[in-house]
């Protein structure tokens, strides 16, 4: 089996319990800068799978130290997700992962 199939197969495996995941953090949203429930769960699967986590950046930022097999550098990648309270709209912004 190669890599693609293994991962595809890995990230069918993993359907189920993500789509809970979305679902729950969809019956509890939270508000931009108030997302201390999410924060907890996300830092707490970051930790399952071994990642070193540092909580509380700028409040309920949550960040994740992620090792590869060969060192070039560092990589960055950040989401964004937040309900807006004025507008009730959800912002989604992604930033890129960048290689320095």
């Amino acid at each position: 089996m190669n890599n693609v199939s293994q991962f595809v197969e890995k990230a069918e495996s993993l359907y189920s319990y993500s789509q809970y995941l979305r679902r729950d953090f969809h019956r509890y949203p939270e508000l931009g800068f108030q997302e201390y429930r999410t924060a907890e769960i996300i830092a707490r699967e970051l930790r399952s799978l071994g990642l070193e986590v540092t909580t509380g950046i700028a409040e309920t930022g949550v960040t994740a130290i992620i090792e590869g097999a060969h060192p070039a550098g560092w990589s960055c990648c950040g989401l964004i997700w937040m309900l807006c309270p004025s507008k009730n709209k959800r912002v989604l912004i992604t930033l890129p992962s960048t290689l320095v």
